[in-house]
């Protein structure tokens, strides 16, 4: 996403003048590889490839090797997990290289985007706890680096209701779908049910805890 590439080219800011890197992004959205490239542009001293593809469709012998590889939560929409992991563990470094992937741990938010993700999709939403249980039965080490816990306050997100593009996009976040393909009477009673709780507790407003946990392979 937009948000993440900023992160990353901010990072990579501080090491770009005395390393040589080379930054390669796979996504099969369109509109994330464009804002992708638009972040790089920025970067002109990092050698950067944006690949729009499904990644499992992707030759790994066409890539080199990597000293990191990560998967921030989009693991989430890839099926076939087993392939996805032999597939990101080819690309790193023999011996030297870490394969990182952060996902969403059991928590009132994961539940509700669980909830839309069984509707969106023919398989159930890969938690946290589903991910490191894949691994197990796959036999693949891996070490549990951090959990990370964060509160999100939208109160003030769902103030003009239904009738504001920006409650709908908010909602699109909270649900982890790209765009919110249920009857408008669904959208609609989802966030005038937001709304009522934000009323009942402004102080609070509507608030979604969550817990992100990163794990290294």
């Amino acid at each position: 996403g937009e948000r993440d590439c900023g992160i990353l080219r901010e990072a990579l800011k501080t090491v770009s003048n005395t390393v040589a890197l080379r930054f390669v992004g796979i996504d099969i959205d369109e509109t994330s590889c464009r804002n992708a490239e638009l972040a790089f542009k920025e970067l002109p001293s990092v050698e950067t490839t944006i690949l729009n593809k499904d990644i499992l469709k992707v030759d790994p012998d066409t890539l080199p090797k990597f000293d990191l590889v990560y998967m921030i939560h989009a693991h989430y929409y890839i099926k076939d997990f087993k392939s996805l992991v032999k597939l990101l563990k080819h690309l790193v470094k023999d011996g030297t290289g870490s394969l990182l992937i952060v996902s969403t741990s059991q928590s009132p938010i994961s539940s509700l985007i669980k909830m839309f993700f069984k509707k969106e999709h023919d398989f159930p939403l890969r938690r946290s706890e589903e991910l490191l249980r894949e691994l197990d039965e796959m036999g693949v080490k891996y070490q549990v680096e951090l959990h990370m816990k964060g509160v999100f306050n939208f109160n003030r997100c769902f103030t003009e209701g239904f009738s504001s593009n920006f409650s709908k996009d908010v909602l699109n976040i909270i649900t982890r779908t790209r765009r919110f393909t249920y009857p408008e009477e669904v959208t609609k009673a989802v966030i005038e049910y937001i709304q009522v709780i934000c009323r009942q507790s402004p102080d609070k407003g509507y608030v979604c805890d969550f817990c992100d946990t990163a794990i290294t392979l």
